[in-house]
């Protein structure tokens, strides 16, 4: 599981696709996800994997 900057990925002129590399400068920390956000994303993956 990976976190990207809002607007880094599926944007118009943009078809850089998915991360390949941890060195991807688009990736956020996950240190810097914030918690909420980071509890949602993993709430709805595990209602998924269900």
């Amino acid at each position: 599981m990976s976190f990207l900057r809002y607007g880094t990925i599926g944007s118009p002129g943009n078809k850089q696709g998915d991360p390949y590399t941890e060195n991807d400068e688009r990736l956020i920390p996950f240190g810097e996800v914030p918690p909420v956000v980071y509890s949602e994303v993993v709430g709805e993956v595990d209602y998924f994997r269900k």
